[in-house]
């Protein structure tokens, strides 16, 4: 009620409902006043006294009134004014008032403080803003009130003013104002002056700018970035967000997470929602739906956010497309051969143990078959490894014409592969396998413009016959295919107990030749070279011999290929070849005549990227003269890579060494590397040297490897003479020396110590 009686008096209040009420009271006391004494019968006289005393009083009780009315109302202006006055001044923006020649009028304490702020410390500094750079002056001049920015902008009709200014105060620190300005105007229209708002807005530009950087970078982002609420709405998306799915962004907001990924539904997303209010964070792979219905793989970083108007789901999505693509060239290459496409020895250990477990659970056999193409490597090394490798093709695909469905096919490496045989009723099934990969091999392969005849060995193990385990059925078939080549290739053979026993027999003599090389029970003997025409001995060749504990002289046919495929051969070369320089040394100290000493070098030796360091250290441990050691290499070596041999080889014939090369004949050497190669020696292998007495066309073969030894200038030796008539032969054809058990058998070096100091020509024993 009071309230509304303040609401119906207010109109008493303002001027109009002063000087009405009092013009009421006026004309209520004038006419009404002087018509109530006439009817009272008052005369006229006396009407006229009581009439100037009626007047004192209206005047003293209307200017009472008048008082009252102008107290209340002055009253309630001042209330006015300081309410406004205190909201003025409790806003944290700058405010004042300038007339139009820029004077202030008037300010407020937070214009007052943002002045000082800037360096202006009085009132009477503000006066005209002279002090304030870049507002209302032009490089510290003062400008002409007309030619101010505000009342250019005012004049032209604009509302209001709003500028952005940088100020540097006094402090050195740089802020940022908003400064704006509205209009003040006289009744006509005209512009009196204005009313200016400054706010310092450092701090929120700061902000903003920390903001929008922030904004261009989700926008930016190579990553979705998606903002959900609990509802499983999108709340806010990112560009890359719309460009991966295909919606914009008013779509994407218009739908919920289950209808871009179809695996979550309204259930499974609570769900979700309730786990990561404890776990906060988590990471998962799933997939994603395009708006043309099309998937793609993803990978969801998610978190849950809480703010004061409640939790989001925030997820930064990745489309792991490439990388899971990637991920499968990877699970490919790791499981499939580079050049052929099939399965490796990873994915075919893996595959033997599924047929393994198949053929267990159906009682059946499975039968591992191992394929090696026979003299593969000649190949290899005259047509040239692209040419070997579209062979290796032609064979994947014709090994893959002979397997059924559910069988595997792997490359092992080289030119090495492997089949796995599920579904065996009886060993018979797996020896028509055989012969049908056989009969795949007797069509010539085309290669270019020349046809190739390429034949394989094939050895097989039977589960569960020859072995349970991977490893065992593949080490059987392994023998059986070495026992298939052995027997002259282009064969098959299965595995046998005989074969096993072989197997295991390698295996134990592997570990005794590791013993043997630590307790040193290796010897050399020596054999003899004679030459032919003084019968003098012109030198020996050092063999090695394994003087085994329990079982003997072991051959060296048994423990050489050995050494060879285990690299053992590296170690025991080294050995062979210190003790020659050893043993060249002592025979010096006893006084005997210096004698050239043979060495033979194995592959995997001579190949290694530092032999010629090592035989150097050797020479010097020893201060031997590489002048008296001839290194015997065969012919099969020095073709390998002729261009790194001829290299390999005049290096070390610049050394000092001698250069041998054994086995001639047996191989595929061509004259012109042999005129390449700086070779001292030429042996005429035994084998040759057998039937020259009485097969005439080993005689031939003879006689023409020391005729081009001869037109080389090479010296020429035949190894393996028995017999006189072959000495007798070897004599006719000018051969220079010879060797072999005629002569002597290889010696021990003290035995050989009595031949040297005996300088009787030498005469054939038999």
């Amino acid at each position: 009620m009071p309230y509304r009686s303040s609401k119906r008096f207010a109109f008493l209040s303002t001027a109009w409902g002063i000087a009405l009420t009092y013009a009421l009271i006026a004309l209520f006391w004038i006419y009404l006043s002087d018509r109530l004494l006439l009817a009272l019968g008052i005369d006229l006289l006396t009407l006229s006294k009581l009439q100037t005393r009626k007047g004192s009083a209206f005047v003293f009780f209307t200017a009472l009134l008048l008082f009252f009315l102008l107290r209340n109302a002055i009253r309630r202006t001042r209330r006015g004014e300081e309410l406004f006055r205190n909201v003025v001044e409790t806003i944290p923006t700058g405010i004042w008032v300038v007339d139009c020649l820029g004077n202030v009028l008037d300010h407020n304490t937070a214009a007052q403080r943002l002045l000082q702020e800037f360096g202006i410390r009085a009132y009477d500094d503000i006066q005209g803003y002279t002090e304030i750079k870049g507002w209302w002056c032009s490089n510290g001049q003062p400008v002409a009130p007309e030619e101010w920015g505000i009342w250019r902008a005012l004049n032209k009709g604009e509302v209001c003013l709003r500028e952005e200014i940088d100020i540097d105060c006094p402090d050195g620190v740089r802020r940022t104002i908003l400064y704006s300005a509205l209009p003040l105007k006289s009744q006509n229209g005209i512009i009196t002056g204005a009313m200016t708002l400054v706010q310092d807005i450092t701090e929120k530009r700061k902000t903003d700018q920390v903001l929008q950087r922030f904004r261009f970078s989700i926008e930016q982002a190579s990553e979705a970035i998606f903002w959900i609420n609990e509802e499983g709405r999108f709340l806010f998306v990112n560009d890359q967000a719309c460009r991966s799915l295909g919606y914009s962004k008013q779509e994407l907001q218009t739908l919920h997470l289950w209808d871009i990924d179809p695996d979550f539904h309204a259930e499974r997303w609570a769900d979700q929602w309730a786990n990561l209010k404890k776990t906060k964070k988590r990471v998962l792979e799933t997939r994603h739906q395009r708006k043309d219905g099309s998937f793609f793989p993803v990978e969801v970083l998610a978190s849950q956010c809480l703010f004061k108007n409640g939790a989001h789901h925030v997820a930064f999505v990745r489309d792991i497309t490439i990388r899971k693509e990637y991920e499968k060239q990877l699970e490919h290459q790791s499981n499939h051969d580079a050049l052929t496409g099939l399965a490796n020895r990873v994915l075919l250990d893996d595959r033997i143990q599924q047929a393994i477990a198949h053929a267990e659970r159906a009682q059946r056999n499975t039968a591992v078959f191992l394929l090696d193409l026979d003299r593969f490597k000649v190949i290899n090394d005259s047509l040239g490894h692209s040419q070997g490798d579209a062979v290796l093709l032609e064979v994947a695909e014709r090994l893959l014409a002979c397997i059924s469905p559910g069988d595997t096919l792997s490359r092992l490496g080289g030119d090495e592969f492997a089949i796995i045989m599920t579904q065996i009723n009886h060993p018979a099934e797996a020896r028509i396998m055989a012969q049908k990969i056989l009969t795949a091999f007797e069509q010539p392969f085309p290669l270019g413009k020349r046809e190739l005849r390429i034949t394989t060995s094939i050895g097989a193990s039977l589960y569960p016959r020859d072995g349970e385990q991977s490893e065992d059925l593949l080490r059987h078939a392994d023998a059986a295919m070495y026992q298939a080549k052995r027997q002259g290739g282009n064969g098959f053979q299965f595995c046998s107990k005989e074969m096993d026993a072989r197997a295991h027999k390698a295996l134990e003599l592997e570990g005794d030749l590791r013993q043997a090389l630590q307790l040193g029970s290796f010897v050399l003997h020596y054999q003899p070279k004679v030459r032919i025409a003084s019968g003098k001995i012109d030198g020996c060749e050092a063999l090695v011999r394994w003087n085994h504990s329990t079982k003997g002289m072991v051959p060296p046919d048994d423990f050489i290929p050995l050494a060879e495929e285990t690299g053992l051969i590296i170690a025991l070369g080294a050995w062979v070849f210190r003790e020659v320089c050893r043993q060249f040394k002592a025979w010096q100290e006893q006084g005997l005549p210096p004698i050239k000493i043979a060495v033979n070098l194995s592959a995997r030796q001579f190949l290694q990227s530092d032999f010629v360091e090592s035989i150097q250290t050797i020479l010097h441990e020893f201060d031997m003269d590489p002048h008296w050691l001839d290194l015997e290499l065969t012919e099969s070596m020095v073709m390998e890579d002729p261009d790194r041999i001829a290299k390999l080889l005049a290096e070390l014939k610049q050394i000092g060494f001698a250069l041998s090369l054994d086995d001639f004949g047996t191989g595929y050497s061509s004259l012109n590397y042999l005129r390449r190669f700086p070779i001292d020696c030429l042996k005429i292998d035994r084998s040759f040297i057998l039937d020259v007495a009485s097969d005439a066309t080993a005689a031939s073969v003879a006689n023409s490897v020391i005729g081009i030894a001869h037109s080389l200038g090479i010296h020429a030796i035949a190894e393996g003479v028995e017999t006189r008539e072959q000495y007798a032969f070897l004599a006719m054809c000018e051969c220079d020396s010879v060797q072999g058990y005629l002569f002597s058998k290889p010696l021990p070096a003290d035995d050989l110590v009595a031949l040297l100091a005996n300088p009787t020509p030498f005469e054939p024993t038999t």
